[in-house]
């Protein structure tokens, strides 16, 4: 197993297993592990990845279906129920696609990482969202 690989079963077993620290009745202890546990994982992402896995957001850093890659789209994925867009690099996307659970597609603009472009889904027209990453 390589850093990356080994790191991003970590990243999984995290997203696994944090719905716990949400719920009603989790000690203190609890949540400084949680905010521990998220800063090793961010410190890690840096040291192996390098300083863009820093960046966290609407389409920046990490993939967040392999954590293996930077993320080059933002996905919705078809059954999700939660609303959340996925970071997600081109091997994932292809994946999804091939697999039929891509519900959105979204493209972070190449060479401009200060922003997103979103296509809605009632519409054509485009729009912009911003979000900037301090590093």
């Amino acid at each position: 197993m390589t850093r990356k690989e080994a790191l991003a079963t970590l990243h999984k077993f995290y997203d696994a297993v944090s719905w716990q620290w949400f719920l009603p009745g989790v000690s203190q202890e609890g949540k400084t592990l949680k905010e521990e546990v998220q800063t090793a994982l961010r410190t890690l992402d840096i040291a192996v990845h390098g300083k863009q896995a820093s960046c966290t957001g609407f389409g920046f850093g990490l993939c967040k279906i392999c954590y293996l890659r930077y993320s080059v789209y933002t996905v919705l994925l078809k059954g999700d129920t939660s609303g959340y867009a996925y970071p997600c690099c081109t091997r994932c996307l292809r994946t999804l696609v091939s697999e039929r659970r891509l519900e959105r597609l979204e493209q972070v603009l190449t060479g401009a990482s200060s922003a997103v472009l979103i296509a809605p889904a009632t519409s054509h027209a485009r729009r912009k969202a911003v979000h900037s990453c301090s590093h």
